[in-house]
Protein backbone atom coordinates (compact mmCIF):
# COMPACT_ATOMS: atom_id res chain seq x y z
CA UNK A 1 0.00 0.00 0.00
CA UNK A 2 1.22 3.45 -0.80
CA UNK A 3 0.04 6.88 0.26
CA UNK A 4 -1.57 9.08 -2.36
CA UNK A 5 -3.13 12.53 -2.12
CA UNK A 6 -4.95 11.90 -5.40
CA UNK A 7 -7.54 9.91 -3.41
CA UNK A 8 -9.20 12.97 -1.91
CA UNK A 9 -9.65 14.90 -5.17
CA UNK A 10 -12.80 13.06 -6.44
CA UNK A 11 -14.47 14.22 -3.22
CA UNK A 12 -12.98 17.71 -3.02
CA UNK A 13 -13.54 18.81 -6.64
CA UNK A 14 -17.36 18.51 -6.69
CA UNK A 15 -17.60 19.72 -3.08
CA UNK A 16 -15.65 22.93 -3.68
CA UNK A 17 -17.26 23.66 -7.04
CA UNK A 18 -20.69 23.03 -5.48
CA UNK A 19 -19.94 25.53 -2.73
CA UNK A 20 -18.74 28.09 -5.28
CA UNK A 21 -21.90 27.60 -7.35
CA UNK A 22 -24.05 28.58 -4.37
CA UNK A 23 -22.66 32.10 -4.73
CA UNK A 24 -23.63 32.27 -8.42
CA UNK A 25 -27.27 31.26 -8.03
CA UNK A 26 -28.58 33.49 -10.83
CA UNK A 27 -25.81 32.80 -13.40
CA UNK A 28 -27.13 29.56 -14.91
CA UNK A 29 -24.62 29.42 -17.78
CA UNK A 30 -21.70 29.61 -15.34
CA UNK A 31 -23.29 26.96 -13.14
CA UNK A 32 -23.70 24.63 -16.12
CA UNK A 33 -20.14 25.16 -17.31
CA UNK A 34 -18.51 24.75 -13.89
CA UNK A 35 -20.60 21.67 -13.10
CA UNK A 36 -19.54 20.02 -16.34
CA UNK A 37 -15.90 20.99 -15.78
CA UNK A 38 -16.02 19.54 -12.25
CA UNK A 39 -17.41 16.22 -13.46
CA UNK A 40 -14.93 15.99 -16.34
CA UNK A 41 -12.09 16.74 -13.91
CA UNK A 42 -13.40 14.00 -11.61
CA UNK A 43 -13.39 11.59 -14.55
CA UNK A 44 -9.79 12.49 -15.38
CA UNK A 45 -8.77 12.03 -11.74
CA UNK A 46 -10.49 8.64 -11.70
CA UNK A 47 -8.46 7.50 -14.70
CA UNK A 48 -5.25 8.84 -13.12
CA UNK A 49 -6.12 7.03 -9.90
CA UNK A 50 -6.69 3.80 -11.83
CA UNK A 51 -3.24 4.13 -13.41
CA UNK A 52 -1.68 4.86 -10.02
CA UNK A 53 -3.35 1.78 -8.51
CA UNK A 54 -2.26 -0.37 -11.44
CA UNK A 55 1.37 0.70 -10.96
CA UNK A 56 1.63 0.86 -7.16
CA UNK A 57 -1.24 -1.20 -5.76
CA UNK A 58 -3.88 -0.11 -3.25
CA UNK A 59 -3.66 3.56 -2.29
CA UNK A 60 -4.36 4.92 1.19
CA UNK A 61 -4.62 8.36 2.72
CA UNK A 62 -4.94 9.28 6.40
CA UNK A 63 -6.37 12.80 6.65
CA UNK A 64 -4.89 15.06 9.27
CA UNK A 65 -2.16 12.57 10.13
CA UNK A 66 -4.43 10.62 12.47
CA UNK A 67 -4.35 6.86 12.14
CA UNK A 68 -7.36 4.76 11.19
CA UNK A 69 -9.38 4.37 14.40
CA UNK A 70 -9.39 8.14 15.11
CA UNK A 71 -8.88 9.81 11.74
CA UNK A 72 -10.57 9.81 8.36
CA UNK A 73 -9.04 7.23 6.11
CA UNK A 74 -9.47 6.94 2.37
CA UNK A 75 -8.65 3.73 0.53
CA UNK A 76 -8.59 3.27 -3.21
CA UNK A 77 -8.41 -0.04 -5.01
CA UNK A 78 -9.19 -0.85 -8.63
CA UNK A 79 -12.86 -1.59 -7.92
CA UNK A 80 -13.45 1.74 -6.17
CA UNK A 81 -11.62 3.57 -8.98
CA UNK A 82 -13.84 1.85 -11.56
CA UNK A 83 -16.92 2.86 -9.56
CA UNK A 84 -15.64 6.45 -9.47
CA UNK A 85 -15.19 6.44 -13.23
CA UNK A 86 -18.63 4.93 -13.79
CA UNK A 87 -20.19 7.52 -11.47
CA UNK A 88 -18.43 10.33 -13.30
CA UNK A 89 -19.54 9.14 -16.74
CA UNK A 90 -23.16 8.62 -15.66
CA UNK A 91 -23.15 11.99 -13.87
CA UNK A 92 -21.87 13.76 -16.98
CA UNK A 93 -24.62 12.16 -19.07
CA UNK A 94 -27.29 13.08 -16.50
CA UNK A 95 -26.00 16.64 -16.27
CA UNK A 96 -26.01 17.11 -20.05
CA UNK A 97 -29.56 15.76 -20.16
CA UNK A 98 -30.56 18.11 -17.34
CA UNK A 99 -29.40 21.11 -19.37
CA UNK A 100 -32.34 20.65 -21.72
CA UNK A 101 -34.91 19.00 -19.47
CA UNK A 102 -34.93 20.89 -16.19
CA UNK A 103 -36.81 24.16 -15.96
CA UNK A 104 -35.28 27.54 -15.18
CA UNK A 105 -37.09 27.63 -11.84
CA UNK A 106 -35.37 24.44 -10.66
CA UNK A 107 -32.02 25.60 -12.00
CA UNK A 108 -32.28 28.74 -9.86
CA UNK A 109 -33.16 26.63 -6.80
CA UNK A 110 -29.59 25.36 -6.49
CA UNK A 111 -29.96 22.32 -8.76
CA UNK A 112 -26.31 22.28 -9.86
CA UNK A 113 -24.74 22.63 -6.39
CA UNK A 114 -27.07 19.93 -5.07
CA UNK A 115 -26.17 17.66 -7.98
CA UNK A 116 -22.47 18.13 -7.20
CA UNK A 117 -23.06 17.47 -3.49
CA UNK A 118 -24.79 14.25 -4.49
CA UNK A 119 -21.72 13.25 -6.52
CA UNK A 120 -19.50 14.23 -3.58
CA UNK A 121 -21.34 11.86 -1.27
CA UNK A 122 -21.28 9.00 -3.76
CA UNK A 123 -17.56 9.42 -4.47
CA UNK A 124 -16.78 9.69 -0.78
CA UNK A 125 -18.70 6.52 -0.01
CA UNK A 126 -16.65 4.64 -2.63
CA UNK A 127 -13.35 5.84 -1.18
CA UNK A 128 -13.88 5.85 2.56
CA UNK A 129 -11.99 3.36 4.67
CA UNK A 130 -14.31 3.04 7.68
CA UNK A 131 -17.98 2.60 8.49
CA UNK A 132 -18.50 5.88 10.32
CA UNK A 133 -17.38 7.97 7.36
CA UNK A 134 -19.37 5.72 5.03
CA UNK A 135 -22.42 6.73 7.07
CA UNK A 136 -21.41 10.41 6.82
CA UNK A 137 -21.04 10.24 3.03
CA UNK A 138 -24.33 8.36 2.74
CA UNK A 139 -25.99 11.20 4.65
CA UNK A 140 -24.40 13.77 2.34
CA UNK A 141 -25.77 12.20 -0.80
CA UNK A 142 -29.11 11.29 0.78
CA UNK A 143 -29.80 14.84 1.92
CA UNK A 144 -28.86 16.16 -1.52
CA UNK A 145 -31.05 13.55 -3.21
CA UNK A 146 -34.03 14.33 -0.95
CA UNK A 147 -33.80 18.01 -1.81
CA UNK A 148 -33.46 17.20 -5.52
CA UNK A 149 -36.51 14.93 -5.38
CA UNK A 150 -38.67 17.62 -3.80
CA UNK A 151 -37.27 20.43 -5.94
CA UNK A 152 -40.03 22.57 -7.31
CA UNK A 153 -42.36 21.65 -4.47
CA UNK A 154 -45.53 21.67 -6.50
CA UNK A 155 -48.54 19.93 -5.00
CA UNK A 156 -48.85 17.67 -8.02
CA UNK A 157 -45.16 16.72 -7.91
CA UNK A 158 -45.05 15.92 -4.22
CA UNK A 159 -48.48 14.32 -4.13
CA UNK A 160 -47.91 11.88 -6.96
CA UNK A 161 -44.75 10.48 -5.42
CA UNK A 162 -46.30 10.03 -2.00
CA UNK A 163 -49.42 8.45 -3.48
CA UNK A 164 -47.38 5.95 -5.45
CA UNK A 165 -45.34 5.14 -2.36
CA UNK A 166 -48.46 4.65 -0.23
CA UNK A 167 -50.07 2.46 -2.88
CA UNK A 168 -47.00 0.25 -3.02
CA UNK A 169 -46.67 0.15 0.75
CA UNK A 170 -50.28 -0.73 1.51
CA UNK A 171 -51.07 -2.90 -1.49
CA UNK A 172 -53.10 -5.95 -0.64
CA UNK A 173 -51.57 -9.17 -1.85
CA UNK A 174 -53.58 -10.93 -4.54
CA UNK A 175 -53.76 -14.68 -4.06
Amino acid sequence: MSMNNLLITPVVIPLLIGMVLIIFQRNIQLQRALSLVALIATSVVSVLLMNQIKKNGIQTLQLGGWEAPFGISFVGDMFSALLLLATSIVSICCLIYAFSSIGRKQEKLYFYPLFLFLVTGVNGSFLTGDLFNLYVFFEVFLVASYVLITMGGGKRQLGSRSNIFLQILFRRPSF
